[in-house]
């Protein structure tokens, strides 16, 4: 394969790629045989780890032992030993060795070198060429390519270096990403309350952060008291899914309770007020939100909510499953004078309430609609079961993972 070919194909095939070793396997695809005999791909992490993500010969993985990093082997780096020590030493961080060079370091005092140089002997190796995948300073993995017969010349030796550097940046792209969504999700997670025992009620929650990357940081639920009789029920999608997104959504999740405890006449007037402090403080946030009141008095339990932007609650009673309805309200932070619309449910006894935020039900697939009546056919095979496992089924069963979730479900035992 020509230099600049190996490139374009490269940056085509691994650019959008979602993890390291998505990122590494697709790469010694793309180099054997069209390059190199064989290629071995390791993943470096912290504190001293390595890890063998791919191992690909001629006919498809190597069946390499264990000692010597098998396939998804994973074993103590030891960056004082070994090729990695010569690695980090060599100009450029590349290494490339002939057949005699090879039966050198088999010689060496170094035990783990000696091993190293073995594994590729046996392997046929007429030429050897290690890279390592530097990026500000750090090695993020190694990609060891060998041919079994004749020598990389130069033009290929400089087209692998390239390809090197390239995966070297997506690898700590990467990296960034993957703390920026711990950071966002942990935040996240550390928000959300522990459900509170109420009487009359059982509870079931759950979040499920998205699988890609940064689509993580925006939905949550809430659930506390504002009365001795009523509960306040929230749940919610920011607009975003990053870390600024995790932070906006403690923002707004501390007004909604500040205006909930203080006043929680209504849904209409808690999502109002909620409403006309993010203008008046100059808030760029913007959210679907759902709050609504439980209450129960004198055996008798009743919901009232007021949705902005936010899908609207689920009813199963009886065995059946019923979306109940709710006004076409603005998401919140869109427009500070718009009008507000609240409803009201009375419950029964073993009646289910259903908060949900988008990500249960969407994917690139199916239409929204179709996927709500899927979420109710469901709700409805389930009734009768526990809350946990209820909520369990739902998250496993509809979650794609394209978007976080959050979910609460409320069963009425008077």
């Amino acid at each position: 394969m020509a230099h600049q070919d190996l490139l374009s194909v490269a940056l085509r095939r691994l650019a959008g790629l979602a993890s390291p070793e998505q990122l590494l396997r697709e790469a010694a695809r793309l180099v054997v045989p069209a390059v190199a005999t064989w290629c071995l791909a390791d993943l470096l992490t912290e504190p001293d780890l390595v890890t063998r993500v791919a191992s690909r010969g001629p006919d498809g993985s190597l069946d390499l032992p264990p000692d010597m990093g098998g396939r998804e082997s994973r074993r103590s780096s030891a960056q004082s030993a070994g090729v990695l020590r010569q690695l980090g030493e060599a100009p450029g961080g590349v290494l490339h060795l002939s057949r005699e060079e090879i039966a050198a370091a088999g010689r060496s005092a170094d035990e783990r070198l000696r091993a190293q140089a073995s594994l590729v002997q046996e392997l046929g190796t007429t030429d050897l060429l290690i890279i390592g995948l530097s990026s500000r300073q750090r090695m993020r993995g190694v990609l060891t390519l060998g041919l079994a017969e004749g020598a990389f010349d130069d033009a290929q030796v400089q087209a692998l270096g390239e390809l090197g550097s390239l995966l070297a940046v997506l690898l700590d792209n990467l990296a960034l990403v993957a703390n920026q969504r711990t950071i966002a999700t942990a935040l996240q997670t550390s928000l959300l309350p522990r459900l509170p025992h109420l009487e009359g009620f059982d509870l079931a929650a759950r979040y499920v952060p998205a699988d890609r990357a940064l689509e993580v940081g925006g939905d949550w639920y809430d659930v506390f008291a504002t009365s001795p009789s009523t509960t306040a029920l929230v749940i919610g999608d920011i607009t975003g899914h990053d870390l600024y997104a995790a932070a906006q959504m403690a923002e707004l999740r501390s007004l909604v309770r500040a205006y909930a405890v203080d006043d929680a006449v209504s849904p209409v007037r808690v999502l109002r007020a909620t409403e006309r402090a993010l203008s008046r403080l100059g808030l760029t946030t913007s959210a679907t939100c759902l709050f609504a009141l439980l209450t129960c008095e004198s055996g008798a339990a009743s919901l009232e909510w007021s949705a902005a932007g936010h899908p609207p609650p689920i009813l199963v009673r009886a065995g059946a499953a019923e979306v109940l309805s709710s006004a076409d309200d603005l998401m919140l932070g869109v427009e500070a004078s718009t009008t507000r619309h609240g409803m009201r449910k009375e419950l029964r006894e073993d009646d289910l309430i259903v908060l949900y935020t988008d990500g249960l039900l969407e994917n690139r697939r199916d239409p929204f609609d179709e996927r709500l009546e899927t979420l109710k056919d469901l709700l409805a095979s389930m009734a009768g079961a526990g809350l946990e496992e209820q909520a369990e089924r739902l998250v496993r069963g509809l979650s794609t993972g394209e978007d976080d979730t959050a979910l609460l479900l409320v069963r009425v035992r008077t």
